[in-house]
């Protein structure tokens, strides 16, 4: 995972100029896992608190269920956010021009309740994102994030690692080279 972070950082330095303070200057943020959960949760305006507390509520009051007891889709775990201030504040958050997922948690570590607020209060506006699971993931079963995807304003793009886990732990040099070359795509597009 750390290598797939240099390599980004690599692309953008190409793209982004001198590396410096400058106004032209591009980021890619890249987050694995909870990494990629707090990047969202940057441009959603969200903290995270008010999701989390929300879902332990609803938790509590009906194990993540509906009224009739079926699983909540991803537009029924939705969690209203207050967009992020157009203030100096978020002036560093200009200069991103896209975000790297790799393994985004969307379902809760335990519970397995379904976190996909802060992605469906994200707005159009927001950088695309590039989601990378692999097909094995437990915290971000493939179903659930295509539905999630659906559901969202924020563009975004998808790649499936086959039988890659949460951690890619436990991927062949081939599908290693096939995210490098994937990552390299998404940089060069979101920084030309």
């Amino acid at each position: 995972v750390h290598k797939y972070r240099e390599h980004v950082c690599e692309c953008v330095g190409e793209k982004g100029g001198d590396g410096g303070e400058s106004e032209g200057r591009k980021i890619v943020l890249v987050g694995c896992s909870m990494g990629s959960r707090v990047a969202v949760h940057m441009f959603g305006g969200e903290g995270g608190e008010g999701e989390e507390k929300e879902e332990k509520g609803e938790r509590e009051k009906d194990e993540g269920k509906g009224k009739r007891g079926k699983k909540k889709t991803a537009k029924q775990s939705a969690v209203s956010a207050t967009p992020p201030p157009a203030s100096d504040e978020c002036a560093s958050l200009q200069c991103v021009r896209g975000m790297v997922a790799l393994g985004y948690p969307l379902l809760q570590t335990g519970t397995k309740t379904l976190r996909s607020g802060p992605l469906l209060a994200l707005s159009p506006d927001t950088p695309p994102i590039l989601f990378i699971s692999g097909s094995r993931d437990s915290l971000c079963p493939l179903e659930t994030l295509q539905e999630t995807r659906g559901g969202m304003r924020a563009k975004t793009q998808f790649m499936e690692v086959p039988g890659g886990d949460h951690s890619f732990t436990n991927l062949t040099a081939e599908h290693r080279a096939a995210v490098k070359e994937r990552l390299t795509q998404f940089v060069n597009c979101v920084c030309a």
